[in-house]
């Protein structure tokens, strides 16, 4: 994807803009604290601008009659209506492109009247595009699903958190609880691939942490994944203290010390701290209680009955989701394409 040097660049005097020429705009919302995946959504909205429709390169569409006939499930339409997803159809449809894009032309309204807000051009003949059709037939052969290794190795992984998270509570052992949250920040960094895929009952393992599986689909899929280390990437915004984004100068503090030492406390919290903000976010009315959202929570019932105390089932709970929490965010925030020097 070459970058977009479309449009210009637009003057703001209390912020600058993205480096990424294409991103002619500072995106609206980043100021809005305890900020979520829905937040972003309709702050892309506000941006791109094109109503209820959908945008893909220069074209608006209605897909409203093909939502729910979309092969890759309702959500991810019903998510980015009213928005550009040109980057999300791009690279969510790698074999039998010309089938989509016929069956895409259905449904044109008219042409766009702004330039995309993207860092990305999508050229015919560049990196990208000539990257898409070279893979094309490898993933027509080897497929675009998980294999039976992988799902055998998610579903292995989810039964080890879930033995020992109850053996470890009936025991009281502080080293089976320890495998336990292991397995389950394991196995959500396995389960997350899964909500990358069209709709699957798999994608509901994310859930058995105090993460949401709905909202990573925005935060991490359609920005992070589609926007990595631009303005756009709401990632970048949840880590405030590590200054991802090529900011200087930087002080000794911000570089060194806060990524070094107390970020470890924020690994443990960290899972909390979400947990804490999306239950805020449902009482003020901002976004819905979802069924999935209940999940982590169930599975307090067998641990208050099997543990010697109904508080001992509680804090075995909280030890195994803090353990996840550090074990998760130490190697997502090290291995997700972020880093404080940056």
């Amino acid at each position: 994807m070459a970058p977009n040097l479309s449009g210009k660049i637009a003057q703001n005097d209390e912020e600058p803009p993205s480096s990424f020429p294409g991103i002619w705009k500072t995106p609206s919302g980043r100021e809005t604290p305890f900020r979520s995946g829905y937040n972003w959504m309709e702050s892309k909205r506000l941006d791109d601008d094109i109503g209820n429709l959908w945008r893909v390169h220069d074209k608006l569409y209605d897909l409203t009659p093909f939502i729910h006939k979309h092969p890759g499930g309702p959500d991810w339409l019903e998510l980015t209506q009213g928005t550009d997803i040109t980057e999300a159809f791009e690279t969510s449809h790698i074999v039998n492109v010309d089938l989509v894009e016929k069956n895409l032309a259905k449904f044109y309204v008219q042409d766009a009247t702004k330039p995309r807000i993207s860092p990305y051009t999508f050229k015919e003949n560049g990196f990208f595009k000539t990257l898409k059709k070279k893979i094309a037939p490898i993933m027509t052969t080897v497929g675009t699903g998980p294999t039976n290794q992988v799902i055998l190795m998610q579903d292995g992984m989810v039964a080890m958190f879930l033995g020992c998270m109850l053996l470890g509570t009936w025991l009281d052992s502080t080293v089976l609880k320890i495998i336990s949250g292991f397995f389950l920040a394991v196995q959500l960094i396995g389960a997350h691939n899964f909500f990358h895929l069209k709709d699957n009952w798999r994608k509901y393992y994310f859930d058995l942490g105090l993460l949401s599986s709905h909202e990573w689909k925005i935060t991490h899929s359609l920005s992070h994944h589609l926007y990595p280390n631009t303005l756009m990437d709401i990632e970048l915004e949840l880590f405030p203290t590590y200054q991802f984004l090529p900011n200087r100068p930087k002080n000794f503090i911000l570089r060194w010390y806060g990524p070094v030492i107390y970020s470890h406390l924020l690994y443990i919290v960290g899972f909390w701290m979400e947990l804490g903000r999306r239950i805020f976010k449902i009482a003020m009315g901002e976004q819905k209680l979802r069924v999935e959202n209940g999940i982590v929570f169930l599975q307090l019932v067998p641990l208050v009955m099997i543990a010697p105390t109904v508080q001992a089932g509680i804090w075995s709970w909280i030890f195994i989701h803090s353990v996840a929490s550090f074990t998760f965010l130490t190697q997502g925030a090290n291995a997700a394409h972020h880093h404080p020097d940056e």
